[in-house]
């Protein structure tokens, strides 16, 4: 993903010989002139279909505001991506590390690599899918890879974005993961030593509780320290993806409603044709950021389901131990959670969890409805 994002002209950090440095002048530069491309393609692509619904005010109205809102969205991200935030990214970097190195399981591979192939399987799928869907499009409209070029780059940067957003949520989630196995091994010792099956892009609770039963024990190591490193690091990550989770989500819900809204009344003026670039687009795109937001709020889900998990077996921790060097250790843990409990906070409008898919459904199919409404009654 690093690699695609440098090629992308999206990457947050520059990274060269082991260090994290905020992005070059020549980086930056390179995503100037992408932008300045990229807005000319998207005007070429533009200017291709505006033609066809000039003599329709509401369709060509629609149109102009789904490609103006797809433009605007572009130019927000990779400018907060690539120009704001540098010296807060970096730390951010180095906190991970950080993270990883106090809780001894920097070289652990299995961890790791879970993460790295979650990372490039996600990556491989988007990519496949944008693959396909200008593959067809030159198919049926026999327009040049140029062309779309502005309106492929502009998406999968978007996309990828929050790809790597979701696979960072991971990255907490199995961290908070092994400290729950640690626990686990000393509460409930029974089977931790036994080898499990490994899967090959999920670190199960059998797998986490073998690996931490290797190297760690909840008698010397200091879970309390890892679980506040842990959140700060959470912290740190909601402060610098809060934005394009913000954008991201306005505009998934506003580009399903013009999107209907276009549809809807070009296929009462029969305008919609099966060559057209634009049906497909808007519709798979659509698509595709409903299940973008599903997986994000679902890997958020995993995460905070994982931190309850933490305080259910800080709690089982008190009942064994009525004094002690291991009760005051439970007790800053639930006095941490308690505290300082981590949420997916968007500007205090919203939390990103699980339940917020749902609410995007629920407030998309309502305005739908009442969209249909205005029309037939």
């Amino acid at each position: 993903p690093f690699l695609v994002q440098m090629a992308l002209g999206s990457c947050r950090v520059h990274l060269k010989a082991r260090f994290i440095t905020i992005p070059t002048l020549g980086q930056k530069l390179y995503t100037v002139m992408s932008i300045i491309i990229c807005s000319l393609l998207y005007f070429n692509i533009t200017k291709l279909y505006l033609p066809l619904y000039y003599q329709h005010s509401i369709v060509y109205y629609l149109f102009l505001a789904v490609t103006g809102l797809d433009q605007l969205s572009f130019f927000a991200n990779l400018i907060h991506v690539r120009f704001l935030n540098g010296e807060t990214n970096t730390a951010f970097c180095i906190m991970m590390q950080r993270i990883d190195r106090n809780m001894k399981i920097d070289h652990n591979n299995i961890l790791n690599k879970t993460v790295i192939r979650a990372n490039i399987f996600t990556i491989t799928f988007i990519i496949l899918i944008y693959v396909v869907l200008v593959i067809s499009t030159i198919m049926l409209n026999e327009y040049s890879l140029v062309t779309l070029f502005g309106l492929l780059y502009g998406q999968l940067i978007f996309m990828v974005e929050r790809a790597h957003c979701s696979n960072l949520i991971l990255f907490f989630f199995t961290r908070v993961r092994f400290v729950n196995a640690i626990i686990k091994n000393h509460v409930h010792p029974e089977n931790q030593n036994q080898p499990p099956k490994l899967v090959r892009y999920f670190v199960t609770n059998r797998i986490t509780r073998y690996l931490a039963a290797q190297t760690h024990d909840f008698i010397v190591n200091d879970t309390d320290v890892y679980l506040k490193q842990i959140f700060e690091g959470f912290s740190m990550f909601t402060d610098i993806y809060r934005f394009q989770v913000c954008l991201f989500c306005i505009k998934i819900v506003v580009l399903s409603l013009l999107t209907f809204e276009l549809c809807f009344v070009a296929v009462q003026r029969n305008l919609l044709e099966t060559k057209n670039l634009t049906n497909y687009y808007i519709m798979t795109y659509s698509v595709i950021g409903f299940f973008t937001a599903l997986y994000v709020s679902g890997r958020c889900e995993l995460f905070f389901r994982e931190i309850r998990e933490t305080k259910r077996l800080a709690v089982a921790v008190l009942l064994q131990y009525q004094e002690g060097p291991l009760r005051e250790k439970a007790t800053r843990m639930l006095k941490i959670i308690e505290e300082s409990t981590p949420q997916f906070s968007v500007y205090d409008m919203w939390n990103m969890d699980g339940y917020i898919f749902i609410k995007i459904c629920s407030l998309v199919t309502n305005l739908i409805v009442t969209l249909l409404q205005f029309a037939y009654l």
